[in-house]
């Protein structure tokens, strides 16, 4: 038997933190308050989305799989295009 330890799990950011070094509350002049409500709005988008692509892919149904995931895919760049679909940071 191995006496090895799990590693332990990576801290998870508390609610409402935002990454040191992500460059997004920069791109935003600092306004906190903005990005904040911007992840916000992401995180309500998105589960819906993933959803009806489950939905859609079980139903084997192409089309709303195709259109759910190109809605997805462009949210970042159609809700905060200077914050996500950027890769500077």
């Amino acid at each position: 038997m191995s006496s090895a330890q799990p590693a332990p799990a990576a801290p998870t950011p508390a609610a409402g933190s935002i990454a040191p070094g992500s460059g997004l509350l920069a791109r935003l002049d600092g306004d906190r308050e903005l990005l904040l409500e911007l992840i916000d709005l992401f995180l309500k988008t998105c589960p819906p989305l993933v959803e009806s692509i489950r939905q859609a892919l079980s139903a084997g149904d192409g089309v709303v799989v195709a259109r759910a995931a190109h809605t997805l895919g462009a949210a970042p760049a159609t809700d905060v295009p200077p914050l996500l679909s950027s890769t500077s940071v």
